[in-house]
């Protein structure tokens, strides 16, 4: 009798021990074949180029798409040039180019891009005030702003794109497209004031020139 309870308690401990070791194998990540190693990464770009002050994603495809760990880490080989997020998000600080890397945790595989920094696009309100500094009346030979006798040029748009519209507070003696009316000899000089507005989106400005 007692050596039959001593085999039953020998195969009660056994059966405890397989069913740890079953457990404990189930359990196991990679013996479980739920590991899937990365193989490769690239980016959707290899080229960028983004504008001082501005933000771009470059976007990295880890391969395969199912990979286990998905951990990447970027990094720009310049900084001062441009920098970048955690997430692959590049921001332009100056002029120039910079590589940004990514790598992935497993395996450490890298794919790059060229990052060209270049000057970031003027606004409306910028270009119409370089339009605006630069607008000048051209006058026929011999003419000036104090002494008009013939037709003057009124330019229509800006090297900048703007568009000018001119309005003359006399249009009897000057048009609002710069034809000249000479008042009669007797009567003397007359001053006249044209405005031209300068227009570019939403964005607009005045200016004012006195001709006699």
């Amino acid at each position: 009798m007692k050596q039959f309870v001593k085999a039953i308690s020998t195969l009660f401990i056994i059966s405890n021990l397989l069913i740890f070791t079953i457990s404990c194998d189930d359990g196991g990540g990679s013996s479980g074949g739920s590991y899937i190693p990365v193989a490769d990464v690239t980016l959707n770009s290899k080229a960028l180029n983004i504008p001082i002050g501005s933000t771009e994603q470059i976007v990295a495809i880890v391969t395969p798409h199912d990979a286990f760990i998905q951990e990447l880490e970027w990094s720009s080989n310049d900084e001062s040039i441009a920098t970048v997020s955690v997430d692959g998000y590049v921001t332009g600080v100056s002029l120039g180019i910079a590589i940004i890397t990514v790598t992935t945790k497993d395996g450490g595989f890298t794919a790059r891009s060229a990052v060209n920094v270049i000057e970031a696009p003027l606004s409306d309100a910028q270009l119409v005030s370089n339009d605006t500094t630069s607008l000048a009346i051209s006058f026929a030979n011999g003419d000036s702003e104090t002494n008009v006798t013939q037709n003057i040029s009124l330019p229509t748009s800006g090297t900048n794109g703007s568009t000018i519209s001119w309005q003359s507070d006399n249009l009897s003696v000057i048009q609002n497209n710069g034809i000249v009316i000479r008042p009669a000899f007797l009567s003397g000089n007359t001053t006249v004031t044209l405005t031209a507005t300068i227009t570019k989106g939403i964005e607009s400005d005045t200016k004012e020139f006195t001709l006699t």
